[in-house]
């Protein structure tokens, strides 16, 4: 199992939840393909994304379920605005999480810092599952405060001082 980077443009955030899809360029330059699209090729069922966009946080993690070059529907905004297919070399995914689904805060992660620029670049297994375990600590914690904020809600809302002290007044 391999852990990749996923790094782009809050953007291309929304189509990449609602297609569980993250895709990449092929571009050839002097007859050299892509970095991205060298790491797409070494990509692999079972391998574990990473996603962080340009606001230098992180906004979940997911499963490779399969790659492929042969979709031709545009999905991304800049594909949608130019109605042409760009980011050609695409990952199918399972989420395993991710904050648009729960409405959690993206987490700020600096340790990947020096990675952003690349579409999708391969990352040392202790960085990726520190960075998952940064998510996960900040989201528990961010879900055990809106528990004990809901539940105190709702306690002042049906808390009725005068009936709890009624059974005391004789």
């Amino acid at each position: 199992m391999h852990y990749w980077l996923c790094y782009g443009p809050q953007e291309k955030w929304q189509a990449t939840v609602a297609y569980s899809r993250w895709g990449v360029k092929s571009r050839i330059h002097n007859g050299r393909m892509s970095a991205a699209a060298r790491a797409w090729e070494s990509v692999m069922p079972g391998d574990v994304l990473v996603f962080k966009l340009d606001d230098g946080k992180l906004y979940g993690w997911a499963r490779v379920k399969a790659t492929t070059d042969s979709e031709l529907r545009p999905i991304f905004p800049k594909e949608l605005a130019e109605d042409a297919v760009i980011y050609d070399r695409r990952i199918l995914f399972d989420f395993i999480q991710n904050r648009s689904l729960d409405g959690r805060e993206p987490v700020k992660f600096d340790a990947l810092e020096a990675l952003k620029g690349t579409a999708l670049s391969e990352i040392e297994p202790i960085l990726a599952e520190t960075a998952i375990a940064a998510m996960r600590e900040a989201w528990e914690s961010q879900a055990k405060s809106e528990f004990i904020q809901l539940l105190a809600l709702h306690l002042r809302r049906d808390y009725q001082p005068e009936a709890a002290l009624a059974g005391f007044s004789q």
